[in-house]
């Protein structure tokens, strides 16, 4: 299990850093289609969560994951079908960039008990996001959904690199140990 989850890390950050790249490139089309720019990545979200629940065989102490993992689904249908009101789609997505940023802030805490090295820079992320998803709740519209476009490529690259880099200063910090 743990060999597929390192090949599903691997993929994730593959797709993560061209996803990046794309909404960088096409970033004048995605602000005027912003619904379907939100909808699809609450969707993919929510996939995610909802296939790493089922390969890890969670039990019903994790069932949070299965949930809101469907609940994002739910929620990037609606958006990218059903609601075309320009200044709802991003409040609806500065909502949900909030609880996401919400939940990351819980792991970052729990990344600091396990010494994990990216935690600040996650929580600076975290923050970060937070105040122009507050900001793009106050004032919602095409300007804030532009930077939030921008931010989102940044998150997508930050979301594949920091357990890399984490990885990375680990295993340095481990051969160190190992040679005194």
């Amino acid at each position: 299990m743990k060999e597929k989850l390192n090949i599903w890390k691997l993929i994730k950050t593959i797709v993560y850093i061209l996803l990046a790249i794309l909404v960088v490139v096409f970033r004048e089309s995605l602000v005027r289609e912003v619904g379907y720019l939100v909808g699809s990545l609450m969707m993919m979200y929510g996939i995610e969560k909802v296939i790493v629940y089922i390969v890890e065989k969670k039990g019903v102490s994790d069932i949070y994951s299965l949930t809101w993992g469907a609940t994002e689904i739910l929620l990037g249908i609606i958006t990218a079908f059903l609601i075309e009101e320009y200044d709802n789609i991003c409040v609806i997505w500065a909502i949900w960039a909030i609880l996401r940023e919400v939940k990351e802030i819980e792991e970052i805490v729990i990344e600091f008990k396990e010494k994990k090295v990216v935690g600040i820079l996650s929580i600076i992320e975290s923050i970060v996001l937070t105040v122009f998803s507050v900001l793009l709740l106050i004032e919602p519209g095409e300007h804030h959904a532009m930077t939030h476009i921008y931010l989102l490529s940044v998150e997508l690259i930050t979301t594949a690199l920091f357990p890399q880099l984490d990885y990375f200063i680990k295993h340095i910090r481990n051969k160190k140990e190992a040679n005194l």
